[in-house]
């Protein structure tokens, strides 16, 4: 009696650990983790090539937008590989490279567009919060309201950037991959915000501690074996391992 009891309650539980360690498992798509790679090699390159510019015209203009192609360049491709993710985890057929590129081409704006209004509510705020504190600069009365106005903005700026950029938006993502426009992605978030934002942060919080702690390890092996592999270089080949003696080791 007990056992039927208490089952369904810990399935809600379940289901959502269950779909938090799921999301570790994008491992295994090694379409989408190429297409990962082959981004940021392209802003690397990009970034480099605006450098190398910017250098040569001394325009700090040029740099500027080269950083700029270079995060468009991870955006696009992030978008891209979030597709392919998505309809792997929908268990839909399996979407190409170049399929998941051009649909990133076509919908990337969305995510611009929900960041640009994120911004837009975030500027809103900090004009509210700098209203208010001109209404403490109003002798004898303000620095009474400014020990109740300074606290009360810190809270509601940190809140604020913190569900919207840390929450609303990684959620947009997802909303976008499954082909929704730019107005139903805002009803989905608008919707996740009045009903379930408690759950939504816990859970984001969560995933963020299970996946810097996966890529905490894959990161921790690839520096063991990087440096085990530059001490054996260094070994039989004979340079010290430095980035000059890597490139002309003899």
């Amino acid at each position: 009696m007990t056992q039927s009891t208490t089952t369904p309650r810990s399935a809600p539980l379940l289901s959502a650990l269950d779909s938090l360690l799921a999301a570790i498992s994008a491992y295994r798509n090694l379409r989408a983790i190429a297409l990962m790679g082959m981004t940021f090699i392209a802003a690397a390159i990009v970034a480099a090539l605006f450098g190398v510019l910017a250098n040569v015209t001394n325009t700090a203009f040029v740099a500027a937008l080269g950083g700029l192609l270079a995060m468009l360049t991870v955006l696009y491709g992030a978008n891209a590989v979030g597709i392919m993710l998505m309809r792997d985890a929908q268990e839909q057929e399996p979407c190409g490279i170049m399929d998941a590129v051009m649909q990133s081409l076509f919908t990337t704006h969305r995510l611009i567009a929900v960041a640009f209004l994120e911004g837009l509510i975030v500027l809103a705020a900090v004009l509210v919060v700098l209203l208010a504190l001109l209404i403490c600069k109003i002798p004898g009365l303000g620095p009474v309201l400014f020990t109740v106005v300074f606290p009360l903005s810190a809270v509601f700026l940190g809140m604020l950037v913190f569900a919207l950029f840390y929450v609303m938006f990684p959620l947009a993502g997802p909303a976008v991959w499954t082909g929704c426009n730019t107005f139903q992605v805002l009803a989905r978030l608008n919707m996740l915000a009045r009903r379930r934002l408690l759950e939504v942060v816990t859970q984001q919080i969560v995933l963020f501690i299970i996946v810097g702690f996966v890529a905490g390890v894959i990161f921790s092996m690839v520096m063991i074996g990087f440096g085990m592999a530059t001490g054996l270089s260094a070994a039989v080949v004979g340079f010290g391992g430095g980035l000059g003696g890597m490139l002309n080791p003899y």
